[in-house]
């Protein structure tokens, strides 16, 4: 059976982190069905009051130890450079132990120890960036993480395996950093599909929200995502305001959470959109069912779990050209457009005067989801680019 290490700075269940947390233990998930013996090395971070440091846990057959941290560095995010060094010993003590090693990220401790070490060693590796190696999201706070990437991982990265989610992604990356394409590895993320859910819960809690059109951000509060361009196109909807509704679920910064809300008052939107906070479970399961279509603005987007969990659920979205979906209009499952208010406005008073053409979309968009994203297919896509690599690591 093939033993592979997952080193990720985070792990389910800090679901405050966004899509990446719960895409990676999917991911996990799966592959154990294909018969993939799967080990995480993880911190705590935003799980301190579940799950205590240096702790070790199963879930699903994934064997998952939780190492403490130490921020650091908290330029580099909420949450820091996560040093550990109970991670860092365990890795130097245990890599041997696996045939591959699949490490989640770049900008924090846990990757960056890895990647080097890893480096030096027989054991064959794949970074999976998650988008950090974007030319738009590097150039945030673009001198300090250039300086980082220059000094600590650079010429580590150009000889390291890279996995992509999209074509697009790769090509703008390797270009920028000069990363080989023999390299890199193309495999999208995954979703599980299921059928709508029959629960109510959702507008049993929210009543103000029935009979309306429901228009939903579903992810994490951050700037990168174009919430703005989203709550701004409610002022440019020219009938049926009171019929449309945006429905903003998720959790981050507070600071920038209430910009949001400050924004909201100022356009006096406040009766066109609705806060919920983090959701999950089966109230998460409920707000899918329950909303008419999908938007997502980012400005910059590696791979979004909630464009794949919208369309899983059968929602015509209508996303930005920043969101590395390009066969997705060709399927005709909603539409691609520049991070512009009033052309967003356009499309949603199109799909909400259209309810045959916002049907349609949504079937098509679960069809696609199906056919090319199901994590089962997912899965296998990685066992055999995992054995190719510990093929190619051998002869060398």
């Amino acid at each position: 059976m093939l033993k592979l290490l997952v080193i990720s700075p985070s792990f389910w269940p800090a679901l405050k982190i966004g899509g990446p947390v719960t895409s990676v233990f999917d991911l996990c998930r799966f592959l154990r069905e294909q018969e993939i013996d799967v080990t995480v090395y993880t911190t705590n971070v935003y799980s301190e009051n579940e799950i205590k440091e240096n702790t070790f846990s199963e879930i699903d057959g994934v064997k998952i130890y939780y190492f403490g941290y130490t921020k650091y560095l908290e330029f580099l995010g909420e949450t820091g450079w996560q040093y550990s060094s109970h991670l860092k010993r365990k890795v130097k003590e245990n890599y041997h132990n696996f045939d591959i090693i699949y490490i989640i990220g770049i900008w924090n401790f846990p990757s960056t120890i890895a990647i080097r070490f890893l480096s030096k060693k027989k054991v064959p590796f794949i970074v999976a960036p998650h988008g950090s190696l974007d030319p738009f999201k590097f150039s945030q706070k673009g001198f300090k993480k250039k300086l980082y990437y220059k000094l600590l991982l650079g010429s580590y990265i150009r000889n390291s395996f890279i996995h992509y989610f999209t074509n697009e992604e790769a090509k703008k990356s390797s270009e920028f950093l000069n990363i080989p394409f023999n390299k890199i590895v193309v495999i999208p993320n995954g979703i599980e599909i299921k059928e709508n859910s029959s629960s109510n819960k959702f507008l049993e809690l929210y009543l103000h929200l029935k009979n309306k059109f429901i228009i939903l951000y579903l992810g994490r509060l951050h700037p990168i995502k174009g919430i703005e361009v989203t709550i701004e196109s409610l002022s440019y909807l020219k009938d049926n305001k009171d019929r449309i509704h945006l429905v903003i679920a998720g959790k981050g910064e507070t600071s920038y959470e209430v910009k949001l809300r400050s924004l909201v008052d100022e356009l006096s939107l406040n009766e066109l959109v609705t806060f919920t906070g983090h959701v999950e479970g089966e109230l998460k399961s409920s707000l899918l069912s329950a909303c008419n279509l999908f938007v997502l603005q980012s400005h910059s987007e590696a791979f979004s779990m909630s464009i794949l969990e919208a369309m899983a659920y059968g929602k015509p979205l209508i996303i930005s050209s920043n969101c590395n979906f390009d066969e997705f209009e060709n399927e005709k499952c909603g539409f691609i457009i520049p991070n512009n208010p009033k052309t967003l406005a356009d499309k949603i008073e199109l799909l909400f005067n259209d309810k045959d053409l916002c049907s349609k979309m949504g079937d098509k968009a679960n069809k696609l989801a199906e056919a090319k994203y199901s994590w089962e297919n997912i899965a296998r896509e990685f066992k055999h680019a995992f054995e190719k690599i510990i093929a190619a690591k051998k002869l060398n």
